[in-house]
């Protein structure tokens, strides 16, 4: 399988995205993704699939795709909305001013039907292709009522004017004026649509405009510095950044430190000091000094590249709500054609209207139906809420938390490089029947097969020791690492209860080495390792913020049991789990599951298993980890002041989705009933659907600037 991307213009409602993901199911592509702020397409397909014939079907639909040669180029013609709006309008203007005026040529009808005629065949090219290839594909969207309506509308005139003794009166009305307000009036609306819909997608726009910049690259030969394109440099590749710049690429100083913004990943505003041997991020700025850095990745493998592809990927998934109004809006065209046909029948069965008045009433309720209100309103919240998110270094990978988070209960939280900074120091060892040059080194060798923060810590400190080699080397989550030697010794690193059934133990230390001789022989205590974590500043705030809202908090901890109450007794936290397995954390989160929906925060690596298992995963970690992170939500600033923030946000987002769902469920049910009483004329009807999407957009844009509350 290959993962295919690609961009399409002309996708103005999510109805569009229903069409090109019907088609591209049907035609056997798999996790189909499509993103309609930005255009974004993205699927799965078989190697041997031929993608023009791809490309070609999405264009058949009245859709363009963006082929790698054109990208970058934005055709203007006269396909684009605007243009098609213009010309319409033109011939429209007169057709509406007949109705205020008394000038007898804008009352005839041959003049009235030449005006109307360009109005609808462009609105048949642009609303008949839609709706006939939605049809084809076994759907029903919005384009299919407007194209019934204005056939119907235009049809009718046509025929009362060309031949009226068939509707026995002389002179039956026409309404040539109607078709074409409709199609103006809808094509207005979803210019507007369009341009409001990409306003969403502003923040991932931002991202996507960092990822482009100057770079001063050093030759590797003679030593010159050139200025390229950030997108033409290598891995491996030297560059000079100077106070005030954007670093145009992940890298890793050489020479030199600076003091860097990374508020576009941390939302924290305030410069972090980077020196030799640490890492710059594409795409922050040097606030102050100037650094040499060599290349360590580009594009789509560096921090900024990922962090865009994971929201953008978040922003296309659709979270179960918006799966309900989609199942609502397949059935919602069908629904409203019976309407309109029991529009008709009752106006002149029950009412005694003439056939042109209750076929006026039929096109008003065609035409105000709003398929599309239901299928926007979701991703028009989730769009900017996950990129007002992205801006403030939280990022949403999971939608589905916007249905898990009012129901949460309880939050648990891991407490090494979570509660705690994680970044340890070792304050006490011993060693035994070994020198100490030879206990440092083979502690070192271990660690340095394992990412938890204890093992960073010792490498920081005995990192330079690590001279021996091991045959074998495998880290045993929640019980620590072991390494086989060329002689098949076995030692062992780790917590004392890995060791508690097979040895007498000094306790109350971290760590304990051991090694056991080939043959069988008991084990040897070969050395302990005491080591000394700090609490996080703000973790005492964001706990107590929890607790005032009626959350259940938990500490989970593989740690020893002292260490975990000692934290615990700061904070206020009641409940407590130390010294767990990966197996005991399972069953403790199990235990809290059954009692309601749960949240794990941890630090998104050594937490994998629990991560997985908890009903709603949160990390705590730097965004140069972001590669390695798989939970629902990950806080990029590596604070937990970023969490009360998220959930917050998460609340306003999931809000927002409501808001819209309400609208667009009372519009429609005040607005049919109203043009099936003849109350709107099918031209009102017209103005009034076109515009009734940008409702949705304008509150849901205000979550950019809706306060969040975290106390």
């Amino acid at each position: 399988m290959q993962t295919v991307k690609c961009k399409v213009e002309g996708m103005t409602c999510s109805g569009c995205v229903n069409n090109i993901t019907r088609y591209l199911e049907k035609s056997g592509m798999q996790q189909v993704m499509v993103n309609l702020s930005t255009g974004d397409v993205q699927f799965e397909a078989n190697e041997e699939v031929a993608l023009d014939r791809i490309w070609d079907g999405i264009e058949q639909m009245g859709y363009r795709v963006v082929r790698h040669q054109d990208t970058g180029k934005h055709r203007l013609g006269w396909h684009s909305l605007m243009v098609k709006w213009i010309i319409c309008l033109l011939f429209t203007l007169p057709l509406l001013l007949h109705m205020v005026v008394s000038w007898r040529w804008l009352h005839t009808l041959w003049v009235q039907a030449l005006l109307a005629t360009p109005v609808v065949v462009i609105g048949i090219s642009h609303f008949g292709r839609g709706a006939w290839h939605a049809l084809r594909n076994g759907a029903a969207n919005m384009d299919v009522l407007i194209t019934i309506s204005v056939v119907a509308g235009y049809v009718y005139s046509l025929l009362a004017w060309l031949f009226p003794e068939g509707f026995g009166m002389a002179q039956p009305p026409v309404y040539f004026e109607a078709p074409a307000a409709i199609v103006s009036f809808v094509l207005l609306g979803n210019w507007l649509e369009q341009k409001a819909v990409k306003r969403t997608a502003s923040a991932v726009e931002e991202l996507l405009r960092l990822q482009v910049t100057r770079a001063h690259r050093v030759h590797p030969l003679s030593g010159q510095v050139e200025e390229v394109d950030n997108r033409l440099l290598q891995v491996q590749d030297e560059i000079w950044i100077r106070e005030g710049e954007q670093v145009p690429a992940d890298s890793v100083v050489i020479w030199g430190e600076a003091w860097v913004n990374e508020s576009l990943f941390t939302g924290e505003s305030m410069p972090v000091k980077r020196q030799v041997g640490d890492l710059l991020i594409g795409g922050t700025v040097i606030a102050q000094g100037a650094v040499r850095a060599q290349v360590k990745a580009v594009g789509q493998e560096a921090v900024l590249g990922r962090m865009i592809a994971l929201v953008q990927q978040a922003q296309a998934r659709k979270p179960a709500v918006q799966r309900l109004a989609d199942r609502i809006s397949s059935v919602f065209v069908p629904i409203v054609v019976v309407l309109s046909l029991f529009t008709i029948i009752l106006g002149m069965g029950v009412f005694h209207l003439s056939f042109p008045a209750a076929l006026l009433r039929a096109m008003a309720v065609l035409v105000i139906a709003c398929p599309c209100a239901m299928g926007l309103a979701t991703p028009a919240a989730v769009m900017v809420g996950l990129g007002r998110a992205s801006k403030m270094g939280i990022l949403i990978k999971d939608t589905d938390v916007l249905e898990k988070i009012p129901r949460l209960q309880t939050l648990v939280f891991d407490k090494t490089g979570t509660l705690t900074r994680g970044s340890l120091a070792i304050v006490g060892y011993d060693y035994f029947h070994l020198p100490e040059q030879d206990f440092r080194a083979i502690v070192a060798a271990l660690e340095r097969h394992s990412a938890h923060p204890i093992a960073k810590a010792i490498q920081k400190a005995w990192g330079q020791d690590s001279s021996i080699a091991f045959v074998q080397v495998q880290e045993k989550k929640g019980w620590g690492v072991e390494g086989i030697d060329e002689q098949g010794n076995i030692y062992r690193l780790g917590n004392e209860r890995w060791f508690a059934h097979q040895l007498a133990l000094p306790r109350g230390h971290n760590l304990y080495l051991v090694r056991f001789r080939q043959g069988g022989q008991p084990g040897e205590l070969l050395g302990w390792i005491d080591l000394n974590d700090e609490l996080r500043p703000e973790a005492s705030q964001v706990v107590n913020i929890f607790k005032q809202r009626g959350y259940q908090i938990v500490l989970l901890s593989g740690d020893r049991r002292q260490a975990c109450e000692a934290v615990a007794k700061e904070l206020g936290i009641m409940e407590v789990y130390a010294e767990q397995t990966p197996e005991g954390k399972q069953q403790v989160l199990q235990h809290f599951m059954q009692l309601g929906t749960l949240a794990m925060v941890g630090d998104g690596i050594n937490d994998a298993p629990a991560l997985a298992q908890a009903d709603i995963s949160i990390a705590v970690a730097e965004a140069s980890t972001i590669a390695m992170q798989s939970a629902g939500i990950v806080l990029l600033g590596n604070s937990l002041q970023q969490l009360p923030v998220a959930l917050q946000l998460i609340e306003h987002t999931r809000h927002t989705i409501r808001e819209n769902l309400l609208w667009a469920l009372a519009y429609n049910l005040v607005a049919i009933p109203a043009a099936a009483l003849g109350a709107l004329s099918p031209v009102i009807a017209a103005f009034s659907m076109g515009f009734s999407d940008l409702v949705l957009i304008v509150n849901s844009l205000r979550l950019y600037v809706r306060k969040i509350k975290i106390a």
